[in-house]
Formats: C-alpha cells, sequence, structure tokens
C-alpha cells in the first residue's frame, strides 16, 4: 500500500501521453508534405486525410480521444458537404481535430472553411 498523502514521481507515469505529444509536435515540424500542406491557403479534407496519414494516427483514434463522431470526421476528410455539420459546430470539431493532430488550429479551421466558400 502507498501512504495517501506520499506522492511521488515515482507513483505516476506521467511521461506518456506528454512524450506523445512533444513526438507528434516534433514530427509536424519536421515532415516537409505537412509543411507544404498547411502552407496553403486553403485545405481540403484530402489535405488533412495526407496530414493524419503521414503521422500515421487512425481516424478511430482522433474519434475516440476527442469525442468528435467518426462520421463527421470522414465527412469532413472526404468533403462531403451533404454529411457535415452547420459551420459552428464544424469549426469545434476542426479544431479538435487539429489539437489531436498537434497543428495549428486556426490555420486548419480558416483553411478549411475558405476551401468550403469557395465551393458553394
Amino acid at each position: 500500500p502507498v501512504p495517501i498523502y506520499d506522492f511521488k514521481k515515482v507513483h505516476f507515469a506521467v511521461s506518456g501521453p506528454a512524450r506523445r505529444l512533444e513526438e507528434l509536435t516534433e514530427r509536424v515540424s519536421h515532415n516537409q508534405l505537412i509543411q507544404e500542406i498547411l502552407a496553403q491557403d486553403t485545405l481540403t479534407g484530402e489535405d488533412l486525410h495526407k496530414i493524419r496519414t503521414e503521422l500515421e494516427i487512425p481516424l478511430e483514434e482522433i474519434a475516440d480521444n476527442t469525442k468528435v463522431q467518426i462520421g463527421v470526421l470522414r465527412a469532413i476528410e472526404g468533403d462531403n458537404l451533404e454529411l457535415l455539420p452547420p459551420a459552428v459546430y464544424l469549426k469545434g470539431f476542426l479544431k479538435s481535430y487539429a489539437r489531436y493532430l498537434q497543428i495549428d488550429e486556426n490555420i486548419v479551421v480558416n483553411g478549411f472553411i475558405k476551401h468550403l466558400s469557395e465551393g458553394k
């Protein structure tokens, strides 16, 4: 048994998720393809799909950890306009998606919304 007030770093393995975030951030900043995609003025669902596959993160993992329905994520990556939620919700879902991938959420939201407005 561990005393209830004996909180030492030995008892907790905190390095797991933090290390993963640092690794993702590093992979994003050093990946030429991802940097080229993020430098574009607009972002399509296919661009977001390329970033995610480049980082080797399954869509199911993002859905589980962000609580965004997988159908919505598939609609975003597939540019399926009929299945996309209203813009207010879409922006929040894009921010969650971007945060999980450790990419700039403003670039993702603004680029994707611009892509949608050009497509209408």
